[in-house]
């Protein structure tokens, strides 16, 4: 959400779908780390070395993050978005300045609790993302472990193919729905489909 909040302040709303995708591919980056890289190194070193390396990559990158991405173009003395593309969405933080962080919380929560598109965006997030990775993170290592008698690093191989499908893929739609079909709806209504039948 935070990425995001920081695209819209960056890029212009017909990029968003791409930089979803990237932000997506990024992710199963990750998981495919988490899977089988992740299994071989503890088979060879245990957990500690491993999670010692995440750890401190994982604090590299919150200092890079902190030091270097700002989350608008006014503070860097930049145009925003708004201002460089009146086609693009209006700088929202320019609105914001001021008001006090509470009220944005309160008023963020009211938005969801009575916006039917949030809680449409909401259930389907829980019910494609929250299957997925309910089923990535929790289940289907110890299904494959324990019921089909596979080592860690071959369970740990078969969830590094759901993350080597699911990153480029996501990198593809976006790309596809920002510069080919410049439209939302379809591929949103495809892939929950698709979701639903598989």
């Amino acid at each position: 959400i935070a990425f995001m909040k920081v695209m819209v302040n960056w890029f212009r709303s017909r990029e968003f779908a791409t930089l979803v995708g990237v932000n997506v591919l990024v992710g199963f980056g990750g998981s495919m780390l988490g899977t089988m890289p992740l299994a071989l190194l503890v088979v060879r070193w245990g957990w500690r070395l491993p999670l010692s390396i995440v750890a401190a990559f994982s604090l590299a990158l919150a200092v890079l993050n902190w030091a270097l991405v700002r989350d608008d173009p006014h503070e860097l003395g930049l145009p925003g978005i708004g201002e460089m593309d009146p086609d693009s969405r209006p700088n929202s933080s320019d609105s914001a300045a001021g008001i006090h962080k509470w009220s944005l919380v309160k008023d963020a929560f009211m938005t969801w609790r009575c916006t039917p598109t949030v809680w449409k965006v909401s259930v389907i997030s829980m019910l494609v993302w929250g299957g997925y990775q309910a089923f990535q993170v929790l289940w289907a290592g110890p299904y494959l472990i324990h019921v089909h008698d596979k080592g860690p690093v071959a369970a740990g191989a078969s969830l590094w193919l759901l993350s080597v499908g699911g990153g480029p893929g996501a990198l593809l739609a976006g790309f596809v729905s920002d510069k080919l079909l410049r439209a939302r709806r379809p591929f949103l209504i495809a892939g929950i489909s698709g979701t639903a039948l598989a």
